[in-house]
């Protein structure tokens, strides 16, 4: 269900909160506007928001994720009240008083940046004189027949019609887990989703009409951190060698979703989730969406089994992990 109380079912058109996923977009289009002569990569971000307090940072540290911006919102807690909505240009103000110097030198290190697409939305807003959600809508959204996707309302109270709510299972019952209330900030988050739509941003992705093809490739460059490239790309996508095949997933609360596509067979994926399950079993479920697809056996995974560690053993998990 997507809202119990109301007997609202959850169908491939629901919108859904699709937490970071807003940043492919968000990347595709700063991208969009370097390939118009509109944005400079490497200019500083003051050259566009004048308020940004951190004169060193360019707008390729924003959506590289190596910008030395706070790294989560809780950052921003005690400076908000409880009915006060947190903007993009209100946390800017809120970072240039209490974090004056970012805690890195930009370009230095991969830190995961929430706010750094949050500026980039900025950025974006800037050079075109349009809101985010009108430039997104106008590039993206309509274009390809994203017809249930938008920006949410700040305020949840102000939210127009019947909205779908993320639920945990405990106690034998769903149990409401939601999203946050007075969120305005956009770019790295806050945009909604239905399954179908994002089928239809990963299937125009694996066929590569989802961009101008000199967007597409500027954008297969992998992000480089002093001089060794990083996880994802300059689309903000999670890619393989050949840069063929792509995944990027969202994640808020009970919310979780997932675009896949691969361009050599023209396939594509598109999850949504707006109940709690297990990290193993997202992971497992997403695996086996793409090998359906592929025609690959689906794996039957078991449960892993569970350990409780206390203060004197917990220092055997400790350690570094690779994936």
């Amino acid at each position: 269900m997507a809202n119990h109380s109301a007997g609202l079912a959850f169908t491939p058109d629901t919108p859904s909160d699709g937490g970071s996923l807003s940043k492919t977009f968000t990347a595709a289009g700063i991208l969009w506007l370097v390939e118009e002569g509109r944005i400079k990569l490497d200019a500083p971000v003051t050259q566009y928001v004048s308020a940004y307090p951190h004169g060193q940072t360019t707008v390729r540290h924003l959506i590289s994720h190596s910008n030395g911006l706070p790294d989560d919102y809780k950052f921003f807690d005690p400076y908000f009240a409880k009915d006060e909505i947190r903007t993009n240009q209100a946390l800017l103000r809120v970072v240039a008083k209490q974090a004056p110097a970012p805690s890195f030198l930009p370009g230095t290190r991969y830190e995961y940046s929430d706010m750094g697409f949050d500026v980039a939305s900025l950025v974006i807003e800037s050079v075109t004189g349009q809101s985010y959600e009108t430039f997104m809508k106008e590039r993206f959204f309509s274009r390809l027949g994203m017809n249930n996707t938008f920006v949410r309302p700040a305020r949840l109270a102000d939210w127009i019609g019947v909205r779908t709510l993320g639920y945990r299972w405990r106690d034998a019952e769903w149990q409401l887990f939601d999203v946050f209330d007075m969120e305005g900030y956009i770019g790295g988050s806050n945009l909604y989703f239905s399954a179908s739509d994002l089928g239809r941003w990963a299937s125009a992705n694996a066929a590569g009409t989802a961009l101008p093809a000199a967007v597409v490739a500027a954008g297969a460059q992998r992000n480089l951190i002093e001089g060794k490239p990083s996880g994802i790309n300059g689309l903000s996508g999670h890619c393989d060698d050949t840069g063929s095949r792509c995944y990027y997933t969202g994640v808020l609360n009970t919310f979780h979703s997932l675009v896949y596509w691969g361009r050599a067979r023209n396939e594509s994926v598109a999850l949504v989730i707006n109940s709690t399950m297990p990290p193993w079993q997202i992971i497992t479920l997403q695996r086996n969406l793409v090998d359906a697809l592929a025609g690959r056996p689906v794996r039957l995974d078991s449960p892993p089994p569970f350990m409780r560690f206390s203060r004197d053993t917990r220092s055997g998990a400790a350690g570094t992990y690779v994936a």
